[in-house]
């Protein structure tokens, strides 16, 4: 999610999803945001509107892209239990064997919940990164492999 009312007047949206394009040269990039005004298309960049607290807005969103399996899923929207608990409910399906789901930014009480949540889903490993040293509560990280 993009809060333009936090970013300088000079923001430019997508600066993230052009890092990972840059990152992978062969991957065509597909991002969702709830902002229409973030809403972009460029070389291997694909964007759409997206609300992760939504289930009908994820499948919307995934149905467009035409795309049935994606090696890498980056969580970086609401920040909250409950949107990325949806979020991961319903694009699951779309994680390509071997390929890894991550969320990003969040409170060790979310990581708490989360792997409550995903007590008994043996076709993921879950991994939970505290990140203790940045001082930063919010900066953890969840990544998820799903088993080939």
């Amino acid at each position: 999610v993009t809060k333009h009312g936090n970013l300088s007047k000079n923001y430019k949206p997508g600066a993230s999803l052009r890092v990972w394009r840059d990152y992978f040269p062969n991957a065509i990039i597909w991002g969702g945001d709830i902002d229409e005004n973030a809403l972009f298309s460029e070389e291997r960049i694909k964007t759409g509107y997206l609300d992760q607290t939504s289930p009908e807005s994820i499948e919307d969103f995934f149905s467009s892209a035409g795309v049935k399996d994606f090696d890498v899923m980056l969580d970086d929207g609401l920040h909250t239990f409950e949107a990325a608990r949806c979020l991961f409910d319903h694009t699951s399906k779309f994680l390509a064997s071997g390929g890894v789901y991550i969320i990003e930014d969040l409170t060790p009480q979310f990581m708490a919940k989360f792997q409550q949540h995903m007590q008994g889903r043996r076709e993921f490993i879950v991994k939970y990164f505290v990140m203790e040293t940045l001082d930063v509560w919010e900066n953890n990280l969840i990544v998820i492999k799903h088993q080939q």
